[in-house]
């Protein structure tokens, strides 16, 4: 089942059960998806043979092949590829467990909120959107330090340490931009989140999966 959009980021999304896929399928009409529905894990295996997606919601207990792997594949494939586990399945400690094992990037318990699935989509586009920036960036900076290298051997930064793996970089990034905001907002979340341009949800979501909740 495939769900045109206007725009051309695809988001795969493999539940065994046909009343949350129609769930789902409402709650993200107009967020600008192609929505590919697999039912299996075999099939959504499948579907990333013919076409890697931009991002993915995967159930962990599906059949044939769990989401935790189809999450490692999708890793293995394009590490910067956002990637949701949800389950209703089990505790929500266990789940946490197994999507920090799996390299996913945030995970929903069952059942959530339609609201929070936008929220944490939404959060997700916000941080491709800088990461396109950040790629822009360490484009510019390696091709300054390539003409300094050709003026002056031996003198290119040695403070970006651009060697880190992508997801460990992306996360530690976004852990220095809302540590670093925070300070500014003295402690603040309500004014971090006006300051960021963020609503109260989408910062929710970000902090939550940074581990900084009980941060001040």
């Amino acid at each position: 089942m495939l769900a045109k959009t206007c725009m051309s980021e695809t988001l795969l999304v493999a539940e065994d059960h046909q009343s949350a896929r129609e769930l789902i399928s409402y709650a993200l009409e107009g967020e600008g998806y192609d929505l590919v529905f697999a039912e299996t894990g075999t099939r959504a295996l499948e579907m990333l043979r013919e076409h890697l997606p931009d991002a993915a919601l995967l159930d962990v207990a599906l059949p044939g092949v769990t989401g935790t792997e189809i999450c490692r594949q999708i890793k293995l494939a394009r590490r910067s590829t956002p990637v949701i586990l949800m389950s209703g399945a089990i505790e929500r400690g266990e789940l946490e467990k197994e999507s920090s094992a799996a390299g996913a990037d945030a995970f929903l318990p069952k059942p959530f909120s339609l609201d929070e699935l936008r929220t944490v989509l939404r959060a997700f586009a916000r941080v491709r959107s800088l990461t396109v920036e950040i790629e822009r960036l360490r484009s510019l900076v390696a091709e300054r330090d390539r003409q300094i290298d050709v003026a002056r051997p031996g003198t290119a930064s040695a403070e970006l340490d651009w060697g880190l793996p992508y997801h460990r970089f992306m996360k530690l990034a976004r852990k220095a931009y809302f540590e670093h905001a925070l300070t500014v907002a003295s402690g603040n979340k309500s004014k971090l989140a006006r300051d960021s341009g963020l609503d109260r949800s989408t910062l929710y979501v970000h902090l939550r999966n940074l581990g900084m909740l009980g941060e001040k």
